[in-house]
């Protein structure tokens, strides 16, 4: 079961797991995206909740959004979107995919030109099975910040992956 946060007043939401268990096919099939949590609210907050998914997890969409203490597990791009969040002390576990080679990568971050979203990680620990980058550019102007993070093995050395951009990067 999947849950789509959209509200204009601060939502706290505490204690929750979110779990989606779509039927699993091709990674890229836009119809197939089996996304837990959907947030596009301002000022959206959640404490100690979990958020599992194949890939696509959690679709942090737009607006300013506060995760403490989350766990989120995945594998493709399963921290994406475009919204202006900090996570702060996360838990996150990285899943292996069979369906392809691709390296998993865990965020997609959105950033337009000039708007002041992004994604910021701090104190938390990223582990799991398999190899992931810790992002991928989907935008000219993609932000992210691991902060103060304890990487495992599981964080591919280079960090940070174009897989399907092809566009300008500086």
């Amino acid at each position: 079961m999947a849950i789509t946060v959209l509200t204009r007043t601060i939502h706290p939401m505490q204690n929750s797991t979110r779990q989606n268990s779509a039927r699993v096919g091709l990674v890229n099939d836009p119809e197939i995206r089996s996304v837990a949590a959907m947030v596009a609210g301002d000022k959206v907050a959640f404490y100690h909740c979990a958020f599992y998914s194949p890939h696509h997890t959690l679709f942090d969409s737009a607006g300013r959004h506060y995760y403490e203490s989350c766990y989120i597990q995945g594998n493709i791009d399963f921290i994406f979107g475009n919204g202006q969040s900090m996570f702060q002390c996360p838990e996150i576990f990285v899943k292996p995919d069979q369906r392809t080679e691709i390296r998993g990568s865990i965020t997609a971050q959105v950033r337009e030109e000039e708007d002041s979203s992004g994604f910021v990680f701090l104190k938390g620990k990223v582990y799991g099975v398999g190899e992931v980058y810790l992002g991928r550019v989907s935008a000219p102007d993609s932000r992210v910040i691991f902060s103060d993070t304890y990487l495992s093995k599981t964080v591919n050395p280079a960090g940070w992956t174009t897989i399907g951009y092809s566009g300008s990067t500086e």
